[in-house]
């Protein structure tokens, strides 16, 4: 059977909670066994993710305020204090 593991904060890492069995529902057999993460783990995962979807967003926004000054600033239109 293949190791699995769970992505935490850009990190393969073993899960560290109980094992299960992962079924192939088309043949009912079982095709690996994982170990779940534990709620520290979890709370790990949750946090990571958190910080990457701010960074993201203002990533976003840096790069849209960015387009709409450059547009701006092609169209004749004055910038004044922001």
């Amino acid at each position: 059977m293949s190791d699995y593991k769970i992505l935490i904060g850009g990190a393969l890492q073993q899960g560290a909670g109980a094992a299960i069995e992962v079924i192939n529902p088309a043949t009912e057999k079982v095709i690996a066994q994982i170990n779940t993460a534990t709620p520290a783990q979890l709370d790990e995962a949750v946090e990571a993710a958190q910080k990457h979807l701010y960074i993201g967003a203002r990533r976003r926004y840096e790069s849209g305020r960015a387009c709409l000054v450059d547009s701006l600033h092609g169209s004749g239109v004055r910038r004044t204090a922001w």
